[in-house]
């Protein structure tokens, strides 16, 4: 058998974080990019689109943004759901009236 040498490069806890996280990112990547890029024409109106070191700034910037947010708002707003589903339910006890028996 061959030895994986690259195993720790495809199977590490930072991977595993961002893993956790892939919905969230799905989810808040695009308009964290668009807006980074919205204000990026703003600030700089006569700067021509294109791939140039402000543009490459901006969009890494903005990656970074969009993992960070997304670790929020898994922390936040996705994990209590989680927690919440794999929690046992508890038991409903039947109504006092149902246990009675008529004999």
């Amino acid at each position: 058998m061959v030895p994986l040498r690259s195993k720790p490069l495809f199977s590490n806890r930072i991977l595993a974080e961002v893993g956790r996280w892939s919905y969230s990112i799905y989810i808040v990547h695009f308009p964290v990019l668009y807006g980074a890029l919205k204000l990026q024409s703003r600030i700089f109106p006569a700067h021509r689109s294109g791939w140039d070191t402000l543009t490459l700034t901006t969009l890494a910037l903005a990656v970074l943004a969009s993992v960070a947010l997304s670790a929020l708002t898994y922390r936040l707003i996705e994990w209590p759901f989680l927690v919440r589903k794999a929690s046992p339910k508890a038991e409903r006890r039947p109504h006092a009236e149902a246990t009675l028996s008529l004999t």
